[in-house]
């Protein structure tokens, strides 16, 4: 992580830095307006509120010492589907006091000047952030569908040995389990299912469209298991969470389980910008966008 002091912004008493835990009271302020609608405390306290309160949050804007506004970051090295490793940060929120709105998009630009050779990935919440992302900065829309992952009437249930949990951790490789970590703190499950000697490994996340909620797998470990035993995953996945169906990013979705007549629009497509990489699972180490710029 850059030093934001060293590299700091500063007109009229403005100043950009580093983000800490510790300024999690003030932050709560910003994100809390009633513009913004409901945003669940608990959320905020798991991406903001560290046991570190040293540990590095995003990027703070402040006016003579005080915080008016935050960028918040996840930083990842991942790896494209190409097998190149890529820096990837992921944008959980973008927010500034009414008093100083336009340097909420003067940081964003700062944002990507100084990250030149980083993926930045948004999993938007609204209209206006996807509008905002596009406008300023040239974001491309990297998937706005589900795949609706539904039972063949053929299938029947396999003899799954399911872990939940930490319960599985013994199954994972070293890659694997550096997901699950940094997924423990995030809003997700994780589950592996074990079938003879194949092991599938699923994070999942829930997903509200039109009042229904679905579950979205948002990493999966092997996809030919995936597709052989999908209505069993699926049925165990939406059982687990007690949601109506199981959906997959259609742009991380299996070609062999690709089909057109049982998909979803997104409420609002996950978009990109900065570096052009083809990096797969966008909404792992990743976060819904706040918006109040």
């Amino acid at each position: 992580m850059m030093s934001m002091d060293r590299a700091c912004s500063e007109t009229k008493r403005v100043v950009i830095n580093e983000l800490k835990s510790n300024d999690y009271p003030a932050l709560l302020t910003l994100l809390r307006p009633k513009q913004l609608g409901d945003v669940e405390e608990a959320r905020l306290e798991r991406i903001f509120n560290r046991a570190d309160k040293n540990a590095v949050t995003g990027v703070g804007i402040r006016a003579s010492g005080k915080l008016v506004g935050a960028i918040g970051i996840i930083p990842q090295k991942r790896v494209s589907r190409s097998g190149k490793v890529v820096n990837t940060i992921n944008l959980t929120c973008a927010v500034t006091h009414p008093d100083f709105r336009g340097y909420g998009l003067r940081t964003l630009s700062f944002l990507r000047q100084h990250f030149s050779d980083t993926l930045f990935t948004i999993l938007s919440a609204s209209q206006i952030a996807d509008s905002v992302a596009k406008n300023f900065l040239n974001a491309r829309e990297e998937s706005d569908r589900f795949q609706i992952i539904a039972a063949p009437e053929s299938e029947s249930d396999s003899l799954f040995d399911i872990y939940t949990g930490k319960k599985g951790i013994a199954f994972l490789t070293d890659e694997q389990q550096s997901i699950f970590f940094a997924h423990e703190v995030l809003e997700c499950e994780q589950h592996v299912l074990k079938y003879e000697q194949e092991v599938c490994y699923i994070v999942t996340r829930k997903a509200a469209l039109r009042d229904i909620q679905y579950t979205e797998i948002v990493y999966y470990s092997n996809p030919d298991l995936l597709f052989r035993s999908r209505g069993t995953i699926s049925r165990y996945v939406t059982t687990y969470d007690q949601t109506q169906k199981c959906v997959i990013s259609l742009s991380d979705t299996p070609e062999c389980l690709i089909d057109e007549n049982c998909q979803l629009m997104m409420s609002s497509p996950r978009i990109t910008f900065g570096l052009d990489a083809d990096v797969p699972f966008l909404s792992l180490y990743s976060e819904n966008l706040v918006l109040g710029l």
